[in-house]
């Protein structure tokens, strides 16, 4: 039988600073006693899978049509217009949101933007053709590529109000 030597146990060469500064202070009591609390430090990708478990809970409750998307190009249907569903948690310092991931090429028609904050969740819709508006005008900047960004993958910083004043629409 072979020896194996495991590993020594690192834990107490590690700060304790290390380990509880992972979040800062600011964000944990920003989003403290927040019915959303918990989403708010989970997974990026179970963020995203969050935000469309709500659209499709708010389109059960407003008797609205969504169901699952055709192809991987959208996430939904909604009231028969394939949509891409972006969620993003505020940031406590600046109250803006932050939209990752936005593939204009794929097929959708519409973007169901969800913000959610502490104490709320709004949505709003943009179609397709604005989003192209903002990328040209620079609203819309490239996520990958460097300067000339041409992953084709795209992010959108922005508050609420910005998001009305290039063109979404309140979605309830």
């Amino acid at each position: 039988m072979t020896n194996i030597t495991i590993a020594t146990d690192i834990s107490n060469y590690i700060a304790q600073s290390t380990l509880t500064n992972i979040v800062s202070p600011r964000k944990l009591a920003f989003w403290k006693g927040s019915r959303y609390e918990g989403l708010a430090f989970a997974h990026p990708k179970q963020k995203g899978a969050a935000g469309e478990r709500i659209v499709q809970d708010v389109c059960n409750s407003i008797d609205t049509d969504c169901t699952k998307a055709r192809n991987t190009g959208h996430d939904r249907i909604i009231e028969g217009i394939p949509t891409e569903i972006k969620s993003s948690f505020c940031n406590e310092d600046t109250e803006k949101y932050s939209f990752l991931q936005i593939r204009p090429a794929q097929d959708y028609e519409q973007i169901l933007f969800v913000t959610i904050h502490p104490d709320f969740i709004h949505m709003y819709l943009m179609s397709k053709d604005i989003v192209y508006n903002l990328i040209d005008e620079g609203k819309i900047t490239p996520q990958h590529g460097g300067r000339g960004g041409n992953s084709g993958t795209f992010s959108y910083y922005v508050t609420e109000r910005r998001l009305l004043e290039d063109g979404a629409i309140p979605f309830v």
